[in-house]
């Protein structure tokens, strides 16, 4: 039957199935106020910018000066101080291998209505380096680094409408996206009966009281 349908129709339908999550451009209210922050290991190269820039500048010197590099060249600078985050990172072993969610509670967006401008999907999970060598028959073997534990969860981009319009991003667990259903509802069935009313005191010239 889908085969029939124009494309309209068809657009049309696809708003009126149930959903999961919300769609862009829907409103949803913020229950739990929790800002989200990143989703990744303890250790990340912000973290690490924060806590050892002098470190990171020091080594930066050395490497530029062994290989005769140009410091002045931003470019230059930038992968050396990425180059140097990096293997500090992989020698920490990124803080652990737990790899979570980073969120940051703000009391004052509780109770807001927001409106979703982006939506993505992001994993937690215990990490499990991968391994190779050869077995007993001399084969080569080995298996592949993977996140065992995983739990999916789906982070909005909303824009709120408070003072000033800013953006935050929060889980999709931590919003209640029927609140603006019900008043949008709610908004339509007044307007019906008000425009029932009207029909009515209008064709028979009888003022509806309720």
């Amino acid at each position: 039957m889908k085969a029939f349908l124009d494309n309209d129709t068809k657009r049309a339908m696809k708003k009126l199935r149930p959903t999961k999550y919300a769609r862009i451009g829907d409103k949803v209210k913020v229950i739990v106020p929790k800002v989200f922050i990143r989703c990744g290991y303890p250790l990340d190269r912000y973290t690490v910018m924060g806590t050892r820039a002098p470190f990171i500048e020091t080594q930066i010197y050395k490497m530029a000066k062994e290989a005769r590099l140009d410091l002045e060249d931003r470019f230059v600078k930038h992968s050396l101080k990425q180059a140097v985050i990096f293997n500090i990172l992989k020698e920490e072993g990124f803080g652990g291998r737990e790899r979570r969610i980073f969120e940051q509670e703000d009391t004052t967006i509780k109770g807001d209505m927001v409106e979703v401008v982006a939506k993505r999907m992001v994993c937690e999970g215990e990490y499990t380096p991968g391994w190779s060598s050869y077995n007993y028959e001399g084969d080569w073997d080995g298996e592949g680094a993977r996140l065992d534990d995983m739990k999916h969860h789906c982070i909005y981009e909303v824009l709120n409408f408070g003072f000033g319009r800013y953006r935050f991003k929060i889980r999709a667990e931590y919003v209640d996206r029927f609140e603006w259903i019900k008043e949008e509802n709610k908004k339509k069935t007044m307007q019906t009966i008000e425009k029932l009313d009207k029909f009515i005191g209008d064709k028979y010239g009888m003022p509806i009281v309720r």
